[in-house]
């Protein structure tokens, strides 16, 4: 059974809106304003316990779910114990809070975007020249000594791949249209302009935006060196691989590409 799985933004104010709605519930039903605030950080920390179990990214992502959540809990503990007792807090407690508050959703997103980057639409505004080239964001992970050696296999790849000759037309991904069954055309040649019939090609696609997305498509061929597929995309920016095997000989593209609206 495949469930549902949601972005940290909306687990971090997801928890906070049940810790908040649970202590009020618990409030009117009676109960004391330290336990209220017990109880519904508790539930806020177990759901999202639960969730995690089935959905792991990382301790950091752990933690700040569980400062956002207890410090939410606290807040409210602390607020309504003032207006119980009809008293005006001092403006310096209220600076510490929000102070801390606001460095709790700053780190949130910090880690967000370090692990997710930055949404397409933010990338093309910010970033120059987005759309023409291949653009990530978020956090590579730790480099290991000597990441030269590893690069070497790449730079085999290239040189064959440029001796091996093949041009390969991807016109039709340049106008892809979001939410319609698109018909992706490719046609191989080899250096000679011959056609590359036989080849298994594959087509994996990113979206930037949501990584549930993500998919891979088998391109049939259609005709000799044209091979097709249809794809109804989602709106937004993606990164596509390109993957042609034919034998012993191997040939890649990536490209980025930005697909439009209706």
């Amino acid at each position: 059974m495949h469930s549902v799985q949601f972005t940290m933004t909306e687990t971090l104010f997801g928890g906070m809106a049940l810790v908040i709605a649970l202590f009020f519930l618990l409030r009117k039903l009676g109960l004391a304003v330290f336990w209220s605030g017990v109880i519904s950080a508790i539930a806020g920390l177990l759901s999202y316990l639960v969730y995690s179990l089935r959905h792991w990214e990382s301790g950091d992502v752990l933690a700040i779910h569980v400062v956002v959540y207890l410090a939410t809990a606290g807040i409210l503990v602390a607020f309504t114990n003032l207006q119980s007792k009809q008293s005006k807090m001092h403006w310096a407690p209220k600076v510490i809070i929000y102070f801390f508050l606001f460095l709790t959703l700053l780190n949130a997103a910090l880690l967000s975007l370090s692990m997710h980057g930055l949404p397409h639409y933010l990338v093309s505004f910010f970033l120059p020249n987005a759309a023409e080239k291949q653009v990530n964001t978020a956090f590579p992970g730790v480099m290991p000594h000597d990441k030269n050696k590893s690069y070497e296999p790449h730079l085999n790849q290239l040189a064959k791949q440029k001796a091996l000759g093949w041009s390969v037309d991807t016109s039709s991904l340049k106008n892809l249209r979001a939410g319609q069954a698109n018909q992706i055309s490719l046609r191989v040649v080899d250096k000679h302009g011959k056609a590359v019939t036989g080849a298994q090609i594959t087509l994996d696609l990113w979206r930037i935006a949501d990584s549930r997305d993500d998919l891979r498509l088998s391109m049939v061929e259609s005709s000799a060196g044209q091979y097709q597929a249809r794809w109804t995309p989602q709106q937004g920016r993606w990164m596509s691989l390109l993957s042609i095997q034919r034998g012993d000989d191997s040939y890649s593209v990536k490209a980025s590409l930005n697909i439009g609206g209706e």
